[in-house]
């Protein structure tokens, strides 16, 4: 078997036990959803990025998520409501730090028998890294902070970038650790909003947890 059909293999597994999130959000009278990725990590626990859940300013309506594995995420797909467990506490109340964007949730709904595991490599740069995740809305401020193609260009198609950007999609990139600074890892991989708390993947294991920034 080839070094590339092992790593498809293990994309796939790790693409069944990750699922999309959406959470909705009462923020000044008024109802907003939130979406983002999360990743099975025991039988019934998931582990996803806090800012998802957790939001600033906002009281949290309901947490669920929809759908498991390699397919569209469609509005009316089965829906598994979960419940917040844990979140990590911040340290210090002015400086952020990486490592505390993180929550887990119970999904009392659903039972996965496998899930993902950690890998014991140490994160080095150029490491050959994936992330899984399902990419949301992507709006036009962002895009025009991110793509050089449509910084301050006026006649820039905004909306037709946005089309064809995937959403909802389970999507895999690959990409390189380009740095490594107190146990938090860069990463040389794109990635859209949405695609927050998907796991960070070294030959199938889990070696982090995908922020968008």
């Amino acid at each position: 078997m080839s070094l590339e059909r092992d790593q498809e293999e293990c994309i796939m597994n790790a693409a069944k036990r990750t699922v999309f999130i959406e959470t909705e959000i009462e923020r000044d009278g008024e109802i907003e959803c939130s979406t983002g990725t999360g990743f099975f990590v025991s039988e019934d626990l998931i582990l996803t990025a806090k800012h998802i859940v957790v939001p600033d300013g906002g009281k949290v309506l309901r947490i669920a998520t929809r759908c498991e594995g390699l397919k569209i995420v469609e509005n009316d797909a089965p829906t598994w409501e979960c419940q917040l467990v844990a979140v990590m506490p911040k340290a210090d109340p002015i400086n952020y730090n990486p490592l505390e964007d993180l929550a887990i949730l119970r999904c009392p709904g659903h039972y996965s028998p496998r899930f993902l595991h950690l890998s014991a490599d140490k994160l080095q740069n150029e490491m050959v890294v994936h992330i899984i995740g399902y990419p949301g809305a992507v709006k036009q401020t962002w895009l025009r902070e991110r793509h050089e193609s449509l910084k301050g260009n006026p006649l820039s198609n905004v909306e037709l970038v946005q089309k064809f950007l995937p959403q909802r999609t389970l999507t895999v990139t690959e990409g390189s650790i380009s740095e490594v600074v107190g146990g938090c890892a860069r990463y040389a991989v794109s990635t859209v909003p949405g695609m927050s708390g998907g796991c960070l993947l070294y030959q199938g294991n889990v070696c982090g947890m995908a922020r968008f920034v």
